[in-house]
């Protein structure tokens, strides 16, 4: 894996300066955990000098490789008080072990992405300064991790930033950006494939401030697009980042709920249109705003593609005319995407199960529920608007939810490999 042009740039008072830069990168060897494993990696051990510019590293089964400016922590002129955000940029790509030796970067399947934090003047000025300790404590506060991307042979630049499209926007010809650092960002790009996950909790995920985490199965489908280097980017698009703390099954109106939940595992894009506890119906009145909004952005982010996963909340919250309601509304749901791009492509899910108690058996409901997705909403897809029905309930066993109604690992990882399984056959993923 070879590194270099490692860059920050932080906005203040309107104007962006950058703060860091690093041609070459020094790093170390951790295990996932990140629990004081340290083993450093420094030039003419572990890395080696490019004559492309930077280093590269060659990575180690079972270890994640960390890298940092070779300055390490640098002190920012501007205050913490004055940052109105940061941008951190990178190049990498694949480069032979050996010159002139066999080319086997076509196996590798390496994933890079770059981030942002603030230490206090005394832990830099510690021993600990060169970051290769893992020593991080109270004395360091991440901003935040980027999404990750599969290292190809080609450059690509990974990014992070907390900045709004706008002020990308000015970045980009601002003159510290002389290096275009956001010329692979996907979101700059007119091809890339744009996706809206359309659901409750199920779609949601929880933060560990609910008490459980689980990053939803978009983290698992982000990174199995992530990891074909076929596909073209893609986009994951709405106006919701992170999770609502409202944990509630009850079909109270959580659409108004404040996402500021913050997923365990963030490093992919956390653009979503779930809600907890929400039934369809409201989510569908929740959309119209978001699409808007979404089409008005600097860059149009409206979805080409659909996932919609939703309907158990108006099952377990009323027995009689659950399944009726949600398919009626679903009905709608569909009417309300076209109403915003009459060729949008809509995925819909027949659930996955629930339990009818703690420990219980599958409630019956869900059977009759996906039976009139297949008999009802199926034949609503057209020449222009294609609705196709994934069937997210076979297979999907009782043993692979955490509680009641929400997936654990297995569960989203089941999920998510049947998702991008419709995207491919369906030739969703296409520039």
């Amino acid at each position: 894996m070879q590194l270099r042009n490692l860059e920050t740039y932080v906005r203040s008072g309107g104007k962006w300066s950058r703060v860091q830069y690093s041609n070459q990168v020094r790093g170390a060897f951790y295990n996932a955990a990140y629990n004081g494993d340290a083993q450093a990696c420094e030039l003419g051990t572990c890395l080696r000098a490019e004559s492309s510019g930077g280093v590269s590293v060659k990575m180690t089964a079972g270890k994640l490789f960390r890298f940092w400016p070779e300055a390490a922590f640098t002190q920012s002129l501007v205050k913490p008080a004055q940052v109105e955000a940061i941008f951190t940029t990178a190049q990498t790509r694949l480069v032979q072990d050996t010159a002139g030796g066999a080319d086997d970067r076509a196996n590798a399947k390496y994933l890079v992405n770059t981030a942002a934090a603030w230490a206090t003047d005394a832990w830099v000025q510690s021993g600990t300064a060169n970051g290769s300790t893992g020593a991080y404590s109270a004395a360091l506060t991440d901003v935040g991790n980027g999404q990750l991307r599969l290292a190809t042979n080609d450059w690509k630049a990974v990014n992070f930033t907390t900045a709004t499209d706008t002020q990308v926007d000015e970045l980009g010809v601002a003159p510290a950006g002389g290096r275009a650092p956001i010329a692979n960002s996907a979101d700059n790009d007119d091809d890339v494939v744009r996706i809206m996950y359309i659901g409750d909790s199920i779609t949601q995920g929880s933060a560990p401030q609910a008490g459980t985490a689980q990053d939803s199965f978009r983290r698992n489908l982000w990174n199995g697009l992530m990891t074909d280097a076929s596909l073209p980017q893609v986009d994951f698009v709405g106006t919701r980042l992170g999770t609502s703390t409202a944990d509630v099954n009850s079909c109270a109106n959580n659409t108004t709920a404040v996402d500021t939940g913050v997923y365990k595992l963030p490093e992919f894009d956390t653009a979503h249109q779930g809600y907890w506890g929400a039934c369809v119906d409201q989510v569908n009145t929740a959309l119209p705003q978001a699409l808007s909004t979404l089409k008005a952005a600097v860059r149009d982010q409206e979805p080409d593609v659909a996932v919609i996963h939703i309907g158990t909340n108006n099952l377990h919250n009323d027995a009689a005319n659950g399944v009726a309601n949600a398919v009626t509304q679903l009905r709608a749901m569909i009417e309300t995407l076209r109403a915003a791009d009459d060729d949008i492509t809509i995925l819909v899910a027949q659930v996955i199960p629930y339990l009818n108690t703690e420990g219980g058996t599958e409630e019956a409901s869900v059977a009759a529920y996906n039976a009139q997705i297949a008999s009802q909403i199926a034949p609503l897809s057209t020449a222009k608007s294609k609705v196709v029905v994934v069937d997210q309930h076979a297979g999907f066993a009782t043993t692979m939810l955490r509680d009641r109604f929400h997936p654990n690992d297995q569960g989203e990882a089941v999920i998510a490999d049947k998702w991008l399984a419709a995207l491919k056959s369906n030739n969703l993923l296409k520039d």
